[in-house]
């Protein structure tokens, strides 16, 4: 790692206790108005970044470069996912993972993408169970398992009641 400014400015974070909340309402602003002064700081012999994707593509090139202990990664998972997020909102998820590779940020980007796809699907299998459709096929087949219970049942009476009128034939039935 040649330069840990990121990781500093992780440590910093943390002190301070910012927020990195993805969608809370102050949008996490204050965390990114100062990891954008570190980049600045750290590269500013690469000059003014052009656009906000130059600026993430730095950010990425950055975390790309953090090696950290193992057991100190989940630590810092908040404020990466953070990063992250806004990251592949700005430049794409192609390029994101192409910048990060195999780094600890590459793995953690791809576990991101992974709990996605799997939210998505899950969100596709509920409309689909919550569709008009399959709630009134739901519906018709419990009241189908009613019918053919209350069927047996009143088979099961018959037979029985049959079954007492032989044993005893002069028994006077009521309806």
């Amino acid at each position: 790692m040649s330069d840990p400014w990121l990781l500093d400015y992780l440590f910093e974070t943390e002190r301070r206790n910012l927020c990195t909340r993805v969608f809370c309402f102050c949008r996490a602003t204050e965390f990114r108005e100062g990891l954008q002064r570190a980049l600045m700081r750290a590269t500013r012999h690469l000059g003014v970044p052009a656009d906000e994707a130059d600026v993430q593509r730095r950010i990425l090139h950055g975390l790309a470069d953090v090696e950290i202990e193992r057991w100190e990664r989940g630590y810092f998972d908040g404020y990466i996912r953070c990063i992250l997020y806004h990251a592949a909102k700005a430049i794409g998820e192609p390029e994101t993972a192409r910048i990060l590779g195999d780094s600890w940020g590459g793995e953690m980007f791809r576990r991101m993408q992974m709990h996605h796809r799997a939210v998505l699907a899950e969100g596709r299998r509920r409309a689909e169970y919550d569709a008009p459709q399959a709630v009134e096929a739901r519906r018709n087949e419990r009241l189908r398992q009613l019918q053919l219970r209350h069927q047996d049942r009143q088979e099961r009476k018959r037979q029985r009641d049959q079954t007492v009128a032989r044993a005893s034939p002069g028994l006077k039935r009521y309806r």
